[in-house]
């Protein structure tokens, strides 16, 4: 089922805007000859009602126009004494192609807020009451949870897996540095596959941080570069709360010979280079 020819919309906008020609006029009345339910008029109603919605001032009802409705024997409209004047009438095509976009919108939802016709998942097109027919919206189906996204892995988790499956993995036992107070009961590891350029640093004991003021980074000696600017390993925060803690290696590049490990203080976001005046822990292949 398709929507209905939108030159007949076209054609409804005109006469309501009151500017078809002879020609239109007579296109108009055969379109409506098969349109199902007769004559739209939602075009018609919204000019109306926007009309209505831009008066501004009341004047009596001309007294040969009253006289006219008493002859007609129409009393209860002659009782009106005051008709709205209009005025000029701003340019209305914007506010009408507006207005005929949220009827479509409401006759299409219409059923499916009263309990009728097609569900949210269905598409295509409906009746509305005069009979037009109206565009429905395509809601996509719920995700079930088989075809959601998989919840990741638990770092420890993942952890044992890279232990368990990379071929080239390493891990080495952290270095407590002598004169750093905040590493004096720390303990831990630091697990790396080159091939797959992935690990993990576990960590007990070591003092938390306040992450406004400092952070650690871990930094990454290759032997393939120049010990002045190891790879960059990533910055992290330890939380007293958590007790042991496992974090995710980050490299910025690659590091395919690592030979060295080592953990720095720094200021909150890292360095770029670090001036290695607090060297925490370390890890020697």
């Amino acid at each position: 089922m398709s929507l209905r020819d939108p030159r007949l919309d076209e054609l409804l906008a005109g006469r309501a805007l009151g500017d078809l020609d002879a020609e239109e006029a007579r296109e108009l009345e055969k379109l409506l000859v098969a349109l199902p339910g007769g004559d739209d008029l939602s075009f018609d109603l919204t000019a109306a009602a926007l009309d209505i919605a831009t008066l501004e001032k009341i004047e009596p009802m001309p007294a040969h126009l009253a006289a006219k409705l008493v002859a007609r024997d129409e009393p209860r409209i002659a009782e009106v004494t005051q008709l709205p004047k209009p005025r000029p009438r701003p340019p209305l095509l914007p506010w009408l192609a507006a207005a005929a976009a949220i009827l479509l919108a409401l006759f299409g939802w219409w059923p499916r807020l009263s309990g009728q016709g097609p569900t949210p998942s269905q598409s295509g097109t409906s009746t509305t009451t005069n009979g037009t027919l109206a565009a429905t919206t395509s809601l996509p189906p719920c995700p079930s949870t088989s075809s959601s996204a998989p919840i990741p892995k638990p770092l420890a988790a993942q952890r044992e897996e890279l232990l368990a499956k990379a071929k080239d993995v390493v891990k080495i036992d952290w270095k407590a540095a002598a004169k750093e107070p905040s590493a004096a009961t720390a303990s831990g590891d630091v697990v790396w596959s080159s091939t797959e350029q992935r690990g993990f640093m576990r960590f007990h004991g070591l003092a938390p941080n306040d992450s406004k003021l400092t952070q650690y980074q871990l930094w990454i000696f290759d032997q393939d570069q120049d010990d002045k600017y190891p790879v960059d390993g990533g910055v992290f925060d330890i939380d007293p709360s958590t007790g042991d803690v496992i974090v995710p290696i980050v490299a910025k590049i690659a590091a395919k010979h690592p030979k060295l490990f080592a953990i720095t203080i720094e200021k909150p976001g890292g360095v770029v280079v670090s001036g290695r005046g607090h060297i925490v822990l370390t890890a020697g292949i």
